[in-house]
């Protein structure tokens, strides 16, 4: 996973996180080193990353969306809960599912190409998008909802339970949450 943050200078620094730690991605850093204001830093391990990304003044979730489109419009990755979990608001790419979470929430921006883009982040949108993901950012973390995921596995358990089986799976946790 790569991870591209904005900084307010016109700068972008990008992050490489996980996979092979001693890896380096030829491509960002040949471009780092021709680029002026772009900057490569290689691999954070997990434990250190979240501490890294709120250096940062947004999070990029854009895709490379030749091989898989249909995922991609289909999916919300960990990355963009990791952003706002860490307060940055997301800079997307028009992946459907991504683009609709966004906009619902309000929580960054979408955007099909780069150019304007310096402009909005300097615009009032980004006022109201800063203010959202700082009265949202822990609504969508994993501790915040937990008993809607345990609710969604104890459902699905319920639901694959043989009929010949004399067990039945304990309920998780009570007051169960009904929007699922």
């Amino acid at each position: 996973m790569h991870l591209l943050f904005v900084q307010p200078q016109p700068c972008i620094r990008a992050l490489k996180y996980a996979e092979g730690l001693r890896n380096v991605n030829s491509d960002y850093q040949n471009l780092a080193d021709i680029v002026p204001k772009i900057f490569y830093h290689r691999s954070h391990e997990p434990r250190t990353l979240f501490e890294e990304i709120t250096q940062y003044d947004f999070g990029r979730a854009g895709f490379n969306d030749r091989l898989n489109r249909l995922h991609l419009d289909t999916v919300l990755p960990n990355k963009l809960f990791e952003y706002i979990a860490c307060g940055l608001p997301v800079i997307a790419f028009p992946h459907e599912a991504l683009k609709h979470f966004l906009e619902t929430n309000r929580a960054g921006l979408v955007i099909d190409r780069i150019s304007g883009l310096a402009e909005r982040l300097r615009g009032l949108e980004m006022t109201t998008v800063r203010g959202n993901v700082r009265r949202q950012r822990w609504d969508f973390t994993v501790e915040a909802n937990v008993e809607f995921i345990v609710n969604i596995y104890q459902k699905l358990c319920d639901a694959t339970v043989s009929p010949l089986s004399t067990k039945r799976p304990m309920k998780l946790v009570s007051g169960w949450r009904e929007a699922y």
